[in-house]
């Protein structure tokens, strides 16, 4: 997978940035508040989001008192950073609108005279794209970032231009293009060198950068030097989440070289600037790195116990996928080493989807070769026969790819040149033989030969002929298949397309409304108690629709789902359920003698997974059960998936089926299945589904 590099935030000291570290102060002069508004904003913006969009919100309305261009722009750039970092969008979007019309507003009102901010909207777009990057919408981050480059060489903007320089060369880095990115980031390197400009954390992110892209090109003398440049400058600035980046870098990339001490001494540093100062948010990353140097050690156990004292950090701030992977890859591992081979079952079957989306092919690998050696242990032959092959093929392509495009290019020429060689040949015993006939032909059997001649034409027309039939008939064919496979390209495109409206049109609404009812919390703190639960059940619900909304995106991005996917989605949310009850205990069994690669489609497996979800969300909310069991087996040519509770139960003929069953039910039929629904009280339920295999290839 590419490593997503750093990128340099458009918060820089000359735009108006209050970066620096200071004591609170108690004066209460319009200009101090601002100030420390502008201070509390940067120091809580990973660690209280909320608090950080607080502050910025109340630097605003003082800033607009005092009528104050630069604090007024500042205010507005931070609050479009900010709503980037908390994934509002939309939110992001509002301000960056109200922050253009300021800016219209506040030209027209000097009468061409020149603001004190020149900069200001070239500032509005490129946070904005920055807000779009953070959230993985590149190409609207390309659009913004290119819009912010132009409006920087308008006014002339010196460090402008070199951000404008670091922006493209983030462009050219998505595309892959390495030396054009390295080119501009030099370049920008450069003109912060002649500006002589005093913000060295801008100089160091670029090493940092650059550390990143000599690590994908596996030039790791320069990934280190990249990152003790790195170091070097963000030491001669006062703001401490650089420092914290540059020492675990560091740190990584000694762990890499099989230097542990120097890995541990950088982790030290890192973890006393996160202490003393607070910085929360970094703690994951140190304590994946300090977990797999336990490993390396051997002292597993305290790697269990370092990783569960952290997992909440996932939960609490927003990580990028790759960091979360990360996280549960380690986890897996010590669990492996730990022999809680179930444990690192489920988590591992979880895990496999996401490295094949993350494109992470040696995680894919290692999790390959680990399912199979469970497998082993617990007897399923059959399994781990066939992730021991898929770990053989992931080898193959990480340690042979190059050999083998090499040696296809090779036998591909070597072939051609056999061929042409055989033809040539082909056709000088052809012109040997006809000119010797002829000569006889001519000599002794004239009428004889001629007649021949006659009918072997003919028979070589023929024969033609007949080719060329068999020819046109294979390209009608080629033909129809071509129709066929674009007509399913054009279905497939327009299944993606819609998923993709979902996500970024609904989706973004949901997230709006989530984010509106907070901050009615936050705007009415003094609210009735029975409005107050009313707006956070409407939250709760937007969210749980939110979830439900990803579950529908999952199966619409497939055509086809095998049930290796299925396992792995509910596997997924049997892990999820047991993270929300933790008191519940749960067990998911997938009878081993179902093939793997069997397919269906996506609206059979969708029903699938809903019904099992409803069937335990019901066991958790309704029964209060204490143990859930989900078992799936095939039974000749009828798949049968059983959801067995201990909860409270009911006597079915006195109790109305509430909506839960009766989608159960609706969902079963359309998938041409059965329901069977048995429940005693105080006893438990059972759900048992029966579908016909056939319907899961429909």
């Amino acid at each position: 997978m590419k490593k997503i590099i750093t990128l340099i935030l458009v918060l820089i000291s000359h735009l108006g940035a209050a970066q620096e570290n200071s004591t609170n102060t108690v004066q209460k002069h319009p200009d101090s508040l601002i100030r420390e508004y502008k201070i509390t904003a940067w120091d809580l913006r990973f660690n209280d989001k909320l608090a950080a969009n607080n502050a910025l919100r109340q630097g605003m309305v003082l800033a607009l008192k005092q009528k104050n261009e630069v604090d007024i722009g500042y205010f507005y750039r931070k609050l479009i950073a900010q709503k980037g970092i908390s994934g509002e969008i939309d939110s992001a979007e509002y301000y960056f609108k109200k922050g253009l019309q300021y800016y219209s507003n506040l030209t027209d009102s000097l009468g061409g005279k020149e603001l004190k901010d020149r900069g200001l909207k070239a500032h509005l777009y490129s946070e904005l794209a920055e807000a779009y990057n953070r959230n993985e919408l590149p190409d609207k981050a390309f659009e913004y970032y290119q819009n912010s480059n132009e409006y920087y060489d308008q006014v002339g903007d010196t460090l402008g231009v070199a951000i404008a320089k670091v922006n493209l060369g983030n462009i050219y880095y998505y595309k892959s293009d390495y030396p054009n990115t390295i080119k501009l980031y030099l370049e920008s390197i450069r003109i912060l060198d002649e500006f002589k400009t005093d913000h060295y954390h801008i100089k160091g992110q670029l090493y940092l950068n650059l550390s990143s892209i000599y690590n994908e090109l596996d030039q790791h003398d320069k990934r280190l030097k990249y990152a003790q440049l790195n170091l070097k400058e963000v030491l001669k600035d006062n703001v401490n989440d650089y420092k914290v980046e540059a020492y675990q870098n560091l740190a990584r990339i000694y762990y890499d070289r099989g230097d542990l001490q120097k890995s541990e001494q950088n982790l030290k540093k890192a973890d006393s600037i996160i202490n003393d100062v607070g910085l929360e948010y970094f703690k994951l990353y140190s304590s994946i790195q300090k977990a797999e140097i336990l490993i390396h050690n051997k002292e597993y156990d305290k790697a269990l116990k370092l990783l569960e004292k952290n997992k909440f950090l996932l939960d609490k701030y927003s990580y990028g996928a790759g960091e979360t992977f990360n996280y549960n890859f380690i986890l897996a591992k010590t669990y492996i080493y730990l022999k809680e081979e179930n444990l690192a079952l489920e988590l591992l079957n979880s895990l496999l989807e996401k490295s094949k989306d993350l494109d992470l092919i040696g995680e894919e690998a290692y999790i390959s070769k680990s399912l199979a050696e469970i497998y082993a242990n617990k007897g399923r032959y059959k399994l781990a026969y066939s992730y021991q092959e898929k770990y053989q093929v992931l080898s193959e392509k990480i340690l042979g790819l190059d050999t083998q495009e090499k040696f296809k290019e090779i036998e591909t020429k070597y072939q051609t040149e056999k061929k042409e060689a055989e033809l040539a040949t082909t056709r000088a015993n052809l012109a040997e033989k006809e000119l010797d006939l002829e000569r006889k032909n001519t000599f002794i059997y004239g009428s004889i030969a001629l007649a021949f001649i006659i009918g072997l034409l003919g028979y070589l027309l023929y024969n033609q002929q007949k080719i060329k039939n068999r020819q046109l008939q294979k390209e009608s064919e080629l033909k129809s298949a071509l129709v066929k496979i674009e007509t399913q390209n054009k279905l497939q495109e327009q299944r993606l397309r819609i998923s993709r409206d979902l996500h970024d049109n609904i989706g973004a609404q949901l997230t709006f409304i989530i984010s509106s009812i907070d901050n009615l919390h936050f705007a009415f703190p003094g609210m009735e108690a029975n409005i107050s639960k009313k707006l956070k059940n409407i939250s709760e619900f937007t969210r749980r629709t939110i979830y439900e909304l990803r579950d529908t995106i999952w199966a619409m991005n497939k055509e086809k789902i095998t049930v290796e996917d299925l396992q792995a989605r509910i596997s997924n949310f049997i892990e999820k359920a047991r993270n929300a009850s933790p008191t519940t205990v749960f067990s998911f069994q997938f009878d081993a003698e179902i093939n793997q690669e069997d397919e269906f489609s996506s609206v059979v497996g969708m029903n699938i997974y809903r019904i099992i979800q409803e069937a335990v969300n019901n066991a958790l909310k309704y029964a209060e059960a204490k143990e859930i069991k989900v078992h799936i087996e095939k039974i000749q040519d009828t798949f049968k998936i059983e959801i067995v509770d201990n909860g409270k139960g009911f006597v079915i003929d006195k109790v109305e089926l509430g909506n839960g069953i009766n989608n159960i039910r609706k969902r079963a039929k359309e998938i041409h299945g059965e329901i069977q629904l048995t429940s005693t009280p105080y006893e438990g339920t059972k759900i048992i589904l029966t579908t016909p295999a056939s319907s899961y290839s429909a």
